[in-house]
């Protein structure tokens, strides 16, 4: 997948450092403001109610035992005992995720040293955490929960978290994992790391006057701005360096998004970063106009202009994507005509103006005897706390998988959200019947819904209230559908086999965890149903049975009598119990949003579509620029014609191939979790490891700086230049330049020079005596009239990746697509 240099999994830990650390850290780095403490020991509550790992960690760091859990004196006697070194490693497990209220107190300036954990990124989850953040506190990640300027108050800053964790390998100074991405209303992650520590810095003894004292024995502190230029509204953040730190410890810097709940397109800003002072204590409050202590020398000015140059040196200026969260899966103005005025009507807002959490707010919706014919899926997305939808006497002959996707999936068990589509046509003119709905549309019904159905009823016999099979097979991690023939005032319920006896009460008694029993439902009318369970994970390693019961209830928590029991079977992920169901695609729905066309006149299998996508996945709304990123690096000079359509070869990621390489569209665990389009590292899978490729490594880096008008990119540490050692021109820097610089290419791993297949280079292989210039994601290669061309990295890698790609219909000729139109990119796993 593609990565940058700094990707280890230390590097970008940042959340699950984070947090973790608002906990770990040493005197050095943790502190806690007495003021704002949570009032345990008032409420008699102490941290008894604290996650196991929070609550473990305090007290063996107190020397309590764990029934003290209560003692009053954790928050106000021993409150100074929460600023010593806290150990995690003993009781943190495979994630780390503080509940709300256990990190509350953290005073600004605290230092949260992570450095030697080996959680990721992905192993954190500091949403609950948040929770309970006041104003004040809010303002340790950037923007304050009212949406007023962080950091900000009579024109001085407060520091915020500063998280320190292992760094890369990689010689830089300055910003580690750029660009960088985060979603509104979320937390993004800034990394900083020198390469080496400015002796200024750590000399700064010799600016001491001879009145201080013991002044500098913990170190000094540098305090380091980040300024987000946001759109009208600018934002700082500080965080703080010691002189006694590690060398290459990375430091990462959390910054709340604000989301201001309006739908707009991914903005990138401007994120420069600027020394403001050196300390000889730890600082809370910074005003620049007086950030360095008034008792230093002279010499003071002189140093601190030495270390603003090493930061300099380096990339102190990055980009900042910001991804909307407030676009609906589905846009509104793109659902069926009747289904679009009905919400443009109840919600009073036009049909590109209406959010997601707009369509949060709507539990009911009226659209019976509405002369629908035709139904389309989405057309019902984002409606989670939909409480009814009522479809009864239209002329609906079909139901789109899909078309109800996520409707109702935030309602609490056991209510459900009640869809009825009884009183249509259906398939054969008589309905919609458990006998006659497609097996598409039955797989498309997720948690926490009952779509109501028309009964198939002998008019000689009594209903067959029960199941409608007496047998069920599911997998954890999937939704259950079951069909049942329901009543007024029933419910279904599951318990597990062995050991129930007695009147059957609800599913913690009868299912103690770790067993995880999907919920029960409530039926509140007679008719068919069919009806959506989500099956969770546990962690026993094993398949579970369940008893699914059906009878009379009037709360669901427990049945007067039972006219139904059918068999639950469980199945462990990985398990061979039951056949595994082939791979989903995570991407729900997929929607041009803008879109070109890539021909060649000689060539059909050339004729594709570049094109920017809309995608949900989890029914969140998601923007695949495929074609923005390709015009934004280069077009057809950086990446040759397309080979494909836009496909999935890794569950996940969706990818379109060119001719001089491959684009992806994916998740970046690394980079907290976001979604974003990159360039897929094309060369790092012939020579850098990637793909079971030997890794070649970097070639050395020079110690000075070659010709004038080279440039150092960071990354290795390599120049690029116009000119090769040799003085022979290249124009590389010209074209690396033009074309998108880093982000299109990635970062140098040689110099531009005579390519030899020396040991100790990197060698493509074939046609040694270019000159050649190797990147992650490309190779420079100067041609016999003195023109910079791209090998055909994208071909070979096509070649790699998909041998038989010809087998496969996106490779071939693609005829054109349209704005709004709806695709399914062909999966090849």
């Amino acid at each position: 997948m593609p990565a940058t240099p700094f990707r280890p999994r230390a590097v970008f830990l940042f959340p699950v450092l984070l947090l973790l650390a608002a906990l770990a850290a040493a005197a050095l780095f943790v502190a806690m403001d007495r003021s704002t403490v949570r009032a345990l020991g008032e409420e008699g509550e102490g941290i008894c109610d604290y996650s196991n790992t929070m609550r473990k960690a305090l007290l063996a760091h107190l020397e309590f035992e764990f029934f003290q859990c209560d003692e009053r004196n954790l928050a106000s006697e021993s409150a100074d005992a929460w600023m010593g070194d806290l150990d995690l490693e003993p009781f943190v497990g495979a994630v780390f995720a503080p509940g709300k209220g256990e990190l509350d107190g953290y005073i600004r300036g605290s230092r949260i040293d992570l450095r030697g954990s080996g959680l990721g990124v992905s192993d954190l989850d500091v949403s609950a955490a948040l929770e309970s953040f006041t104003n004040a506190s809010y303002e340790l990640f950037g923007e304050d929960a009212k949406g007023t300027n962080l950091h900000s108050r009579n024109n001085e800053g407060f520091v915020g978290l500063t998280f320190m964790l292992d760094g890369s390998t990689v010689s830089t100074t300055g910003f580690v994992g750029e660009p960088f991405a985060g979603v509104e209303g979320q937390v993004a992650w800034f990394g900083f790391q020198w390469s080496s520590i400015p002796e200024q810095f750590t000399d700064w003894d010799d600016t001491i006057t001879a009145d201080d004292k013991d002044v500098g024995d913990d170190g000094y502190y540098l305090v380091l701005k980040l300024s987000i230029e946001l759109e009208g509204d600018d934002k700082q953040v500080f965080f703080l360096v010691n002189s006694e730190d590690s060398v290459r410890t990375l430091y990462a810097v959390p910054f709340l998004i604000p989301d201001d709940f309006v739908i707009e397109r991914p903005e990138r800003v401007s994120v420069d970063l600027a020394a403001v002072g050196v300390h000889d204590a730890r600082p809370t409050d910074v005003n620049e106009t007086t950030a360095l202590a008034p008792d230093h020398s002279d010499t003071a000015a002189d140093y601190f202009e030495e270390i603003e140059r090493a930061i300099s040196r380096g990339n102190d200026d990055a980009r900042l994507q910001i991804n909307d969260d407030d676009a609906p899966a589905i846009e509104v103005c793109d659902r069926s005509r009747t289904v679009r005025d009905l919400l443009v009507e109840d919600l009073s807002k036009a049909c590109d103006e209406i959010s997601a959490h707009d369509l949060e707010e709507v539990t009911s919706i009226d659209l019976s005897d509405s002369e629908i014919e035709e139904l389309q899926r989405g057309d019902f997305s984002g409606l989670t706390m939909l409480e009814e939808l009522d479809l009864t006497g239209n002329e609906l002959r079909s139901l789109p998988a899909g078309v109800f996707e996520g409707a109702g999936s935030d309602r609490d068990a056991p209510d459900v959200a009640l869809i009825d589509v009884t009183d249509n046509p259906g398939p054969r003119g008589g309905g919609f019947e458990l006998r006659n709905i497609s097996n598409a549309f039955r797989a498309s019904v997720g948690p926490r819904q009952a779509i109501r159905l028309d009964a198939h009823d002998d008019p000689n016999d009594d209903p067959a209230y029960g199941f409608e099979e007496s047998r069920y097979n599911a997998t954890e991690g999937g939704t259950l559908v079951l069909g049942v023939t329901g009543f007024q005032d029933s419910a279904v319920l599951f318990r597990s086999l062995g050991g129930d006896t007695g009147v059957y009460q609800d599913l913690d008694a009868d299912c103690p965890a770790p067993c995880y029993a999907p919920e029960a439902s409530q039926i509140e009318d007679d008719g068919d149903y069919l009806l959506g369970f989500a099956i969770p994970k546990d962690a026993n390693d094993r398949s579970d049975t369940f008893t699914i019961l059906f009878g009379e209830s009037t709360t669901a928590l427990d049945l007067t009598s039972i006219h139904g029991i059918a068999r639950l079977t469980v199945t462990e992920d990985g398990s061979v119990a039951i056949p595994p169901a082939p791979a989903r695609s995570i991407f729900e729905i997929v929607r041009v949003t803008e879109t070109a066309r890539s021909t060649t006149s000689d060539n059909p299998d050339l004729d594709h579509n570049i094109s920017d996508l809309q995608v949900s996945v989890g029914g969140q709304a998601l923007d695949a620029e495929f074609l923005g990123y390709y015009n934004r690096t280069g077009q057809l000079k950086r990446w040759g014609y397309a080979t494909s359509e836009v496909l999935e070869i890794e569950q996940g990621t969706l990818t379109q191939f060119f001719q001089r390489g491959v684009i992806d569209f994916h998740r970046r665990p690394d980079l907290g979790g976001i979604w974003l389009v990159e360039r897929r590292l094309a060369w790092d899978y012939f020579g850098g490891g990637l793909g079971g490729s030997i890794d070649q490594k970097v070639e050395p880096a020079p110690t000075t700086p070659p010709s004038a008008g080279a440039v150092n990119f960071g990354g290795f540490n390599h120049y690029v230049s116009n000119f090769a050692p040799d003085g022979t021109r290249t124009g590389f820097l010209d074209f690396f330049i033009e074309l998108g610089g880093v982000e299109s290419f990635g970062y140098p791993k040689t110099a531009g020079r005579t390519d030899t297949g020396a040991p100790g280079t990197l060698f493509e292989g074939k046609t040694p005596g270019f000159v050649r210039q190797y990147f992650q994601a490309a190779i420079f290669q100067l041609s016999a009239q003195g023109i910079v061309e791209l090998t055909l990295l994208g071909d070979s890698l096509r070649n790699q990746l998909v041998p038989n790609f010809r087998d496969f219909a996106a490779f071939g000729p693609a005829a054109p697509v349209v704005r709004g139109q709806l695709i399914t990119p062909e999966q090849i796993a």
